[in-house]
This record gives C-alpha cells, sequence and structure tokens, in this order.
C-alpha cells in the first residue's frame, strides 16, 4: 500500500499543528477531537495526540498500517487511551463491500 511511507503533506499537516497548538486546544482539550482518514504511518495522529488532544482516531483501511501506526505510538510514549486506531474502509458502497 501507500501507508508505509511518509508523505509530504502529512508533515506539513504535523508542522501546521505544531504551530497551531494553543488555537487547537482554545476551547479546552476536553473538547478537541482528531479524526485522520489514511493514517499510514500515524504521523499527524500521533503529533495531534502528543500536543495534548485526548481523543484522535486515526483510520486506515490497510491492516499494515493500522499495525504501524500503533507501533509508532507506543515508540513516541502515545499517552494511554488518548490514540485509537480502528479499520475504515471508504468509496461507494459497493467497493466497500468488495473489500471486506
Amino acid at each position: 500500500g501507500t501507508g508505509g511511507g511518509v508523505w509530504e503533506g502529512s508533515l506539513l499537516l504535523a508542522l501546521w499543528l505544531c504551530e497551531r497548538r494553543s488555537e487547537l486546544l482554545l476551547r479546552g482539550p476536553e473538547s478537541c477531537t482528531v479524526l485522520e482518514l489514511g493514517t499510514g504511518t500515524g504521523l499527524v495522529s500521533i503529533v495531534a495526540a502528543l500536543l495534548g488532544v485526548p481523543c484522535v482516531v486515526a483510520t486506515d483501511c490497510d491492516v499494515d498500517s493500522m499495525r504501524l501506526c500503533s507501533m509508532n505510538a507506543a515508540k513516541n510514549a502515545v499517552p494511554q487511551g488518548s490514540l485509537h486506531v480502528l479499520p475504515l474502509l471508504w468509496g461507494d458502497g459497493e467497493e466497500s463491500r468488495a473489500q471486506a
């Protein structure tokens, strides 16, 4: 799949989150949730969790990417319970059923 490498867009989004941490958590960290579609290595979700977002949901349709995201989260000491790695198939209903 394409989830084994870090895309330039992921690097830019992770940097953007770091630069805007205070805005991200402006209403209080408990009201902030991040959903990432197509997490791959998990960079963006891991950065969000390390910045203090209490509920981060990292999704991917690829089992290997989900495993990689979980391993990277553990290696980077993401707080327990803040990052949830879940499967998500997208596309039209017919395409999603074919992948299931």
